[in-house]
């Protein structure tokens, strides 16, 4: 299964990122993407932790996780918010995969 929000601002109706779940075998594979304007505001944090949420409570879940890349350190504290931590794996395009076990 695989999944696309649009986040918009409550106010007016401005689209200001997506999150994207991927579901598979009981692992949910997150990402984000916050337009430059928008970020540094939260938005990631709160939608990915509502759809990180909703997987939980709707799915047995063994795994959840996200691709990022080393020096994207915004990424990685929205990551740490989900609970996930480093997984010292790496994908071909040099993403670390953080994972955390649900």
């Amino acid at each position: 299964m695989w999944l696309n929000w649009t986040l918009r601002l409550k106010t007016s109706g401005i689209a200001v990122g997506f999150i994207q779940a991927t579901y598979a075998e009981r692992r949910v594979d997150l990402a984000w993407v916050i337009g430059v304007p928008f970020q540094g505001r939260g938005y990631a944090i709160e939608a990915s932790c509502r759809v990180a949420a909703w997987f939980r409570d709707a799915y047995d879940l063994a795994d959840l996780r996200a691709s990022i890349h080393p020096d994207h350190i915004a990424s990685q504290r929205v990551a740490m918010h989900l609970g996930l931590q480093p997984s010292g794996e790496f994908t071909d395009e040099g993403e670390e995969l953080w994972v955390a076990r649900c």
